[in-house]
């Protein structure tokens, strides 16, 4: 089995314009492009841990750090003030996670997300 990133970048979406539906207009176009790139990451990290270039804790901290410039990067949308938006980019991201976390930890065979 392989990581489509993207149908995972479309579950993450799904999942994250639910659950930030109330500043999702403002966030969409960035959030949007941040979960097609955490996907994309994602896919690789694990086809790199595969191949042994990374160690599962070398995996999950690329994993980590991604996800935290993702919330930074949705949390900065213009229109949207510091805390309202930083709290809509974790709220977002936490959902996106919770829908892509068992499809990225079987094919990963180890906790990334």
């Amino acid at each position: 089995m392989k990581i489509d990133a993207d149908e995972l970048t479309k579950t993450m979406i799904r999942a994250a314009s639910a659950e930030a539906r109330d500043c999702w207009p403002s966030m969409q176009r960035v959030a949007e492009l941040e979960f097609r790139r955490f996907a994309q990451t994602l896919e690789e990290v694990i086809q790199l841990h595969a191949a042994d270039q990374f160690d599962d804790l070398q995996a999950f901290a690329i994993a980590a750090t991604y996800r935290a410039a993702a919330i930074n990067a949705m949390g900065n949308v213009k229109g949207l003030g510091r805390l309202t938006g930083r709290a809509a980019a974790r709220d977002a991201m936490r959902a996106a996670v919770e829908a892509a976390r068992d499809t990225v930890n079987l094919e990963a065979g180890i906790r990334l997300l």
